[in-house]
């Protein structure tokens, strides 16, 4: 048993030096795009089993913002961008050089902001992961949704894990000018994802 769990932590090293590189440049595209400090953090990377996964994302039935994207192409992935209502109009407000209107409908302009918004991070994994992979990667259009966050998790996990018993989630925080902010991402590499990452040689 202890050998199988030292394997586990030797490929969740491995996967970690990978999601780490594409956070780091995550942080550097985001702080361009804000005009602002950004700072990305892996909180965790975690193997889990598919019936415990919503459970341990700590995910529950209340209405978040989203962003989500797809990774097409040899490998695939999922990249879920969340907010609470106020830090998302706050973050769009800041891109429109604009004043956040927290009791307004979200408008058009304020979703193509989130929308950019996930689509630079999520470019920037697959930045990462085409250089090391040598595999050309596709991402989806970005789509913006405001559903229950763990309903949402929920189906790209079943999506990402169709051919395993378990999902590998990789989970970032943010800090904007030294100080935390409600954003979260999740990036959740499919079976095929994980197996190229792990056959990666060497420190990254």
């Amino acid at each position: 048993m202890a050998h199988t769990n030292t394997n586990r932590n030797d490929e969740l090293d491995i996967l970690r030096r990978v999601f780490v590189a594409g956070t780091v440049e995550s942080s550097e595209v985001m702080s361009r795009w804000t005009g602002q400090k950004i700072e990305l953090t892996v909180d965790r990377i975690q193997r889990l089993a598919l019936e415990s996964a919503v459970k341990e994302m700590q995910l529950d039935d209340r209405i978040t913002t989203m962003v989500v994207l797809t990774f097409e192409g040899p490998i695939g992935a999922t990249f879920v961008l969340m907010f609470d209502d106020r830090s998302g109009k706050c973050l769009a407000a800041n891109l429109a050089r604009t004043e956040p209107d927290f009791d307004a409908p979200w408008s058009e302009l304020e979703k193509s902001a989130l929308m950019e918004t996930g689509n630079i991070m999520a470019c920037a994994y697959v930045n990462v992961m085409t250089d090391m992979l040598i595999q050309n990667i596709r991402l989806s259009e970005p789509f913006f949704v405001r559903d229950y966050g763990a309903g949402v998790f929920q189906q790209a996990v079943l999506e990402q894990a169709a051919d395993a018993d378990h999902v590998v989630i990789c989970e970032t925080g943010f800090r904007c000018a030294d100080k935390p902010v409600a954003w979260r991402s999740l990036l959740i590499p499919d079976k095929r994802c994980e197996k190229a990452l792990l056959k990666l040689p060497g420190k990254h």
